[in-house]
């Protein structure tokens, strides 16, 4: 890995976690690379896999997780409505990301000076579901990330 150049195209393998707007509401992505491509074609072709988890608002104004899932070469980033709904209900999505020294991040970009071109060690999910009037059921983890590129500065 190198350094990006003003110009150069983004490393393929970028960890890049920030805020999306839907509708009036504020969420997390997240975009990484993963050789755990999950094939919705039915097809065995194994690659490397641009992953996005997003959040989109469904036709009654509630919010689902989706996860795009995209063989190399990398087609541009966008929603499409065939991508797999992870969740429904969503009330809130926070990603937090934690550096080599266990600094955390509420954001994360591995092609930044502010990141030291490094890559998190781990992410910390939390997820709150439920109706608006119910009450609500919270989920939280931790991901350990198996490779992490090291600071490079």
């Amino acid at each position: 890995y190198t350094k990006p150049e003003s110009d150069s195209t983004p490393d393929p393998y970028r960890v890049v976690g920030d805020r999306s707007d839907v509708s009036s509401a504020d969420f997390p992505r997240l975009r990484f690379a993963s050789r755990s491509h999950v094939p919705l074609d039915g097809s065995a072709y194994e690659s490397v896999a641009e992953i996005i988890y997003y959040v989109s608002e469904d036709e009654e104004g509630r919010y689902r997780l989706r996860r795009s899932d995209r063989l190399y070469p990398y087609e541009t980033p966008e929603e499409k409505a065939d991508d797999p709904v992870l969740c429904e209900k969503m009330k809130s999505l926070v990603f937090t990301y934690y550096d080599n020294e266990g600094e955390v991040h509420d954001t994360w970009d591995s092609e930044s000076k502010e990141n030291d071109y490094a890559t998190p060690k781990s992410i910390h999910i939390r997820m709150e579901v439920g109706e608006e009037s119910e009450a609500s059921m919270v989920v939280e983890t931790m991901v350990m990330l198996p490779v992490v590129r090291e600071a490079l500065e």
